[in-house]
């Protein structure tokens, strides 16, 4: 098979994944040499103990013979089983070193990078794809030594048991070579078809076990069925397509084979009549006819299979080959600033999710934000607020203007030191299957109780973890279904607060909680956590008319900024706002 430099640039990449067991990978073929020469000594010593012991009634040359075929099979049964061992331990470091190496990837991707592959796709690379590379790996440690030797040797063996029966090889294994190509080149795009449609698969199996109250509140469990029912299908079609192709193969092969052995039963006939072999030979030179053929419908499969991994290969390959669009200086490089205060400036910032289009999501915002200041970013939905907040610790990048943090430019610092100095509490609530105690540490790891209970009593979480039997040690179910939603929230506000950062966000993460409970938080880290910026992107008027300004966006713009009262008198869009809300509570 033609591998072009690109291929085998990419095989080169592939094999540094077996740091650490070469001496594995270099054993696994000598052992399997090993088997291959036991599998092809017997048959010529069957046919001399035909040819010799029983055609002269030799009957410890028939016992001598027949102990050293038991010692060859034991030996290759030995080699075959050390074999599978070693390939097994090569095959799955590798696995491991190619996943590891993967997970560090995507952990290093912007918002960009993992929407342009997909959160599902990933996944599928991550778990199918790269067994499918552990298993070709497995099968080239063993079959492709294995096959090759017994294809070589059996012919080599063939001919030197009589050259005018291996003649009939000429017509059997061209035959079975194009059989192969052109399988191979028939089912290589249907392939690339299986995996694009098991990322969709995957996609609404995600979608429908994080939407799973969605859909049974709005009774769709059979609408999304018939959804899934039909990519399904469709999967199932493509597979269908590809495995008939496939599935000539084996027809074909056992019919060459079966043609190939009459071939020889007739041909060696005429040669045994004519007292040119003998029937010990026949019988050994059919053995190793056999094993010819196998070698090649073995090497057959592989091919086979490395057709099919070629697709896996390639989305790997793309996963390790993107790169971030948003890089900042090496945590090596000299002088780098550090976040000295929580001070944020927007200076003409513009941003667009599709670059090169007109369709800006925030246009010309100009805004300055003082050290220790909380300030609220109030917007309908689709204004633009949670687009504003992800600038700051660079989870995008504007398209035009600069944004600074503690006075320099946010592409100064380090990725890795600006986003410690900035703790961000979402809407989504994501804790981990772990106690509260290990959830909370995820802010920083070398908190102190004191820190704990600090951060908890703010969040307003104190009360409820207190009424745990094991208090900070109570163990959360898979994203704390354990909790209330309100609970869960506060836990990820304490967090937040755990981490002791410059700055602080929450974008819309205060809505599970009741109004009373947002003011305590909110008046609790004015009174702890003095120093710190605080940001809260929101749409409720309650949640914003304390802070110290209020910024007010509308379609991407920044409409208005100023206190509660002097946006009551300033500002008609802030103004609707706040009548519609009020007039929604009466």
């Amino acid at each position: 098979m033609y591998v072009s430099v690109r291929e085998g640039t990419i095989v080169k990449r592939l094999l540094r994944y077996l740091k650490g067991v070469w001496l594995i990978v270099i054993l696994c073929p000598l052992v399997m040499v090993i088997e291959v020469l036991c599998d092809l000594m017997q048959p010529k010593i069957l046919a001399g103990v035909i040819d010799v012991g029983v055609a002269n009634h030799d009957i410890a040359y028939v016992y001598d013979k027949g102990l050293l075929l038991i010692l060859l099979a034991l030996a290759g049964m030995v080699s075959g089983l050390v074999c599978v061992i070693l390939a097994t331990l090569a095959s799955t470091h590798f696995s491991y070193n190619l996943r590891l190496d993967l997970f560090k990837k995507i952990q290093s991707f912007d918002f960009k990078s993992i929407n342009k592959i997909g959160t599902s796709s990933l996944i599928v690379r991550m778990t199918n794809d790269v067994v499918a590379l552990q298993d070709i790996l497995m099968q080239a440690l063993r079959m492709m030594v294995r096959a090759p030797l017994l294809f070589i040797g059996g012919i080599i063996m063939a001919v030197t048991i009589n050259y005018r029966l291996a003649l009939v090889l000429l017509f059997s294994v061209p035959v079975l070579v194009l059989v192969i190509r052109s399988t191979i080149m028939r089912g290589f795009p249907f392939f690339k078809q299986v995996q694009n449609k098991l990322d969709g698969l995957n996609n609404i199996i995600r979608e429908n076990l994080l939407g799973i109250r969605v859909v049974k509140n709005y009774v769709k469990e059979d609408k999304e069925t018939a959804r899934f029912a039909d990519e399904a299908d469709s999967l199932a079609n493509i597979n269908i397509h590809a495995n008939q192709i496939m599935a000539l193969i084996g027809p074909v092969m056992n019919l060459v084979m079966n043609i190939t052995i009459v071939a020889v039963l007739w041909f060696g006939g005429y040669l045994f009549k004519s007292h040119l072999i003998m029937s010990g030979s026949i019988i050994s030179f059919i053995t190793y006819i056999t094993q010819i053929l196998s070698a090649l419908t073995m090497l057959s499969m592989i091919l086979i299979n490395i057709s099919r991994v070629k697709v896996s290969v390639n989305r790997v390959i793309e996963v390790l080959d993107t790169d971030p669009s948003i890089e900042g200086p090496s945590l090596q490089s000299f002088n780098l600033p550090k976040v000295e205060s929580g001070e944020i400036k927007f200076e003409n910032v513009s941003f667009t999710y599709n670059a090169g289009t007109n369709e800006d999501v925030l246009t010309d915002i100009n805004l300055n934000i003082k050290s220790g200041e909380t300030v609220a970013i109030l917007g309908g939905t689709g204004a633009g607020k949670s687009t504003l907040i992800n600038l700051i610790p660079r989870l995008y990048d504007p398209v035009k203007g600069i944004v600074k943090v503690g006075g320099h430019d946010i592409k100064e610092y380090s990725i890795k030191h600006l986003r410690e100095n900035i703790s961000m509490v979402m809407q989504s609530i994501i804790l981990f299957t772990d106690t509260i105690r290990e959830n909370l540490l995820k802010g920083d790891e070398n908190a102190t109780e004191e820190d704990l209970f600090k951060a908890c009593e703010t969040a307003c979480a104190e009360e409820f973890i207190n009424q745990l039997p094991e208090g900070l040690d109570t163990l959360l179910e898979r994203g704390g279904r354990n909790l209330s939603g309100g609970q869960r929230q506060r836990l990820c506000i304490a967090r937040a607060l755990v981490k002791k950062s410059k700055i602080i966000i929450f974008d819309d993460a205060l809505s599970a909680v009741d109004t009373t409970t947002d003011a305590k938080i909110r008046a609790g880290i004015k009174k702890n956590y003095k120093d710190i910026t605080c940001i809260i992107i929101t749409q409720r008027i309650l949640s914003a008319k304390n802070a110290d300004r209020i910024f007010v966006l509308d379609n991407g713009k920044l409409a208005a900024e100023g206190s509660h009262d002097e946006l009551l008198k300033n500002s008609s869009i802030y103004k609707e706002i706040y009548s519609s809300q009020l007039e929604m509570e009466l």
